[in-house]
């Protein structure tokens, strides 16, 4: 296996860049896509031209979302883990009603 990961070379909001491929080619292409359009968006926003303050403003946001469906993720999971308990608690009366005697 390579010491180095493999990269994609790509160019957003005008700078080279050489960007790890996270799965494969086409994830990573979209990933891209998605950073540049946010940077885009943020860019008609605004009155004036400040890369960095675009990129940390995109990353921000893109944290922030991650945030919300990390958070989104664990309710979820904590739903259908009440709910498989649920299940489990009336499978077992139901058992305990099957195998009692009359």
């Amino acid at each position: 296996m390579s010491r180095h990961p493999r990269t994609l070379h790509t160019r957003i909001a005008g700078a080279s860049l050489h960007v790890p491929i996270i799965q494969d080619e086409q994830t990573t292409r979209t990933i891209i896509d998605q950073v540049q359009e946010s940077l885009q968006r943020i860019e008609q926003s605004s009155n004036r031209i400040d890369t960095q303050a675009f990129a940390l403003r995109a990353a921000i946001e893109f944290a922030a979302e991650l945030h919300d469906l990390k958070a989104q993720y664990q309710n979820e999971t904590r739903e259908i883990l009440a709910t498989l308990d649920n299940i489990l608690t009336r499978l077992r009366l139901i058992t305990e009603d099957l195998t009692s005697p009359p």
